[in-house]
């Protein structure tokens, strides 16, 4: 018996294989729902081997996933993504962007916008260090977080070098939320071809895609064209290339050169269409003056009525959806509401401080509901 035990032990094949875990004979037995048919595998593989073949998902399957969140540097102004400031020269535009960096490296309000703290990267490609330590100390005095604020004067072109660049910060600085690109025409490659939407919408695609990729913000800041327009938008120098392929834009205008009022016209994909009024101060830093934001009236959701004053009086709690519609007396099916739940996942934190997880467990969906102090 033994010497049968001895020809059935598993060994290893080679010396490298010692180094991979091997299979614990206790788990040989798989689970239902963890068991993989290795005809679906195959069958899978074939499929995405069909040079016709697309990925597809049906609406049902996007409902029953919880997505990431887009959690807001500045509400209702900046979130995760790739976004563009533009305004004419040396209208302030840098000053500006050294303000926003102040504010979301300290955690401070701006513009009566509530910010989230974050590390900022900020690549002033058109100044020297000297000038940003006059401009910085005459705007705030000595910074309270200094550490909080990554500076580089230089940096490579987008799509040859940029985008490593920028991977290397991230990886010696954690908790970055928000890069700042002074100005794009410094990251954009040479060349003699006349403008034209691809390119446009190319060297944009490439700073939306680490910006989705690591999860941060990128606000590059560009200029307007010399040409008026009725819409503001238009004024942006470039094709719509440019703003087709950014997930929103910022534009910076004056009435008059050597006034000190200004106005700065919001649009983007997630963004309420806003225009906020500003004013230059002593300090050279733009103070809020007032808000004209384009929102509509939201309807009524039965569910947030219902799990919010829910959720704020238990502080925590879960519990699977049947228990959750039990104890709110929703008037819905569990399939229903966890799939509104996922939809409502983003809403649920950024608007009411309302952390939302579900896990799968042999009992069913496990809901997870926690206020956020």
């Amino acid at each position: 018996m033994n010497e049968q035990i001895k020809k059935t032990a598993f060994e290893t094949s080679a010396g490298t294989d010692e180094k991979q875990s091997l299979i614990n004979s206790n788990n040989i037995i798989t689970d239902e729902e963890d068991f993989c048919n290795s005809d679906d595998l195959f069958a899978e593989f074939r499929e995405e081997s069909n040079p016709n073949f697309i990925r597809t998902f049906t609406l049902g399957e996007l409902f029953d996933k919880s997505y990431d969140i887009k959690q807001p540097i500045i509400k209702d102004l900046l979130y995760p993504g790739m976004y563009l400031f533009v305004g004419a020269p040396k209208i302030g535009k840098s000053f500006a962007m050294l303000q926003i960096a102040h504010h979301v490296s300290n955690g401070l309000d701006l513009w009566d916008k509530k910010v989230n703290q974050g590390k900022v990267v900020y690549l002033a490609l058109e100044d020297r260090e000297s000038r940003i330590v006059s401009r910085y100390y005459n705007m705030f005095g000595v910074p309270p977080n200094p550490d909080n604020i990554i500076i580089s004067t230089f940096s490579n072109k987008a799509g040859h070098g940029l985008e490593g660049q920028l991977e290397y910060i991230l990886a010696k600085n954690q908790g970055v939320s928000l890069i700042i690109i002074d100005t794009l025409q410094m990251i954009k490659e040479s060349s003699n071809d006349k403008m034209n939407y691809s390119s446009d919408y190319g060297i944009i695609e490439i700073l939306k895609r680490f910006a989705d990729r690591f999860k941060v913000c990128l606000l590059v800041v560009h200029h307007t064209r010399k040409q008026d327009s009725d819409d503001v938008f238009d004024t942006i120098s470039g094709t719509n290339g440019l703003l087709g392929a950014a997930d929103g834009a910022f534009v910076m205008q004056k009435e008059k050169r050597g006034k000190n009022k200004a106005t700065i016209s919001v649009t983007g994909r997630d963004l309420p269409e806003q225009c906020i009024q500003i004013e230059r101060s002593a300090n050279c830093t733009w103070d809020f003056v007032k808000s004209d934001v384009d929102l509509f009236d939201k309807p009524k959701d039965k569910i947030l009525d219902k799990i919010v004053p829910f959720v704020s009086a238990c502080k925590v709690w879960q519990g699977t959806a049947t228990q959750l519609i039990e104890e709110t007396e929703l008037d819905i099916t569990p399939n229903v509401l966890s799939r509104s739940l996922n939809a409502l996942h983003s809403v649920l934190l950024n608007d009411y401080n309302i952390e939302y997880k579900f896990e799968r467990k042999h009992s069913g969906k496990i809901i997870s509901l926690s206020i956020i102090e």
